[in-house]
């Protein structure tokens, strides 16, 4: 494996391990906020490889996490793109969902639905049409498709911290705080 194909797999790696894995093994799935604040870290992460060089820089990070919706994550969040980044600001900023009902039902009947002016969203289901996104991403990337052109041209820009080798999340200070 060149640097270049390594750099992209430990990029894509870091996602699966630090943002799906958790809301799959570990728990998190009980919490809809920090579900949801999961995926839209990796949305906001896939995007970068994902979106069109015109929505690159900072400033298009709205561009950017909408283009995902509608172009990976399917035509019901394409519809609802800019409610739901309005969604992901409020979580993100201030850790409360605003005229939004969460829920995490194993029936998904109402998600991304309008019901009494509150837009639903299904966490369950949303981690899922993400997990599904990003499967495809990695496919792309593995066969050397479009995504993986894309990563190659922009990932060259980042700096990925490891921790011994190692893509697993830094253990903290060995002291105690007071």
């Amino acid at each position: 494996m060149n640097e270049e194909d390594a750099m992209i797999a430990n990029y894509l790696g870091l996602i699966e391990e630090r943002l799906i894995k958790p809301i799959r093994e570990g728990g998190v799935s009980e919490w809809c906020t920090v579900s949801l604040l999961l995926v839209f870290a990796g949305i906001d992460a896939l995007s970068k490889i994902t979106c069109e060089d015109m929505h690159l820089g900072s400033w298009q990070v709205g561009e950017r996490f909408k283009g995902f919706l509608s172009n990976q994550m399917g035509s019901g969040y394409a519809d609802r793109a800019a409610r739901i980044y309005q969604l992901r600001n409020s979580i993100v900023h201030t850790g409360i969902n605003e005229k939004v009902t969460l829920s995490k039902a194993k029936v998904d009947a109402n998600h991304l639905e309008y019901v009494d002016g509150q837009l639903w969203v299904n966490t369950t289901r949303f981690v899922s049409d993400f997990v599904s996104a990003f499967e495809r991403i990695v496919a792309d990337v593995r066969s050397r498709g479009e995504f993986f052109h894309q990563a190659r041209k922009r990932l060259s820009r980042f700096t990925i911290v490891t921790v011994e080798d190692s893509a697993s999340s830094s253990p903290g200070p060995s002291v105690s705080v007071i």
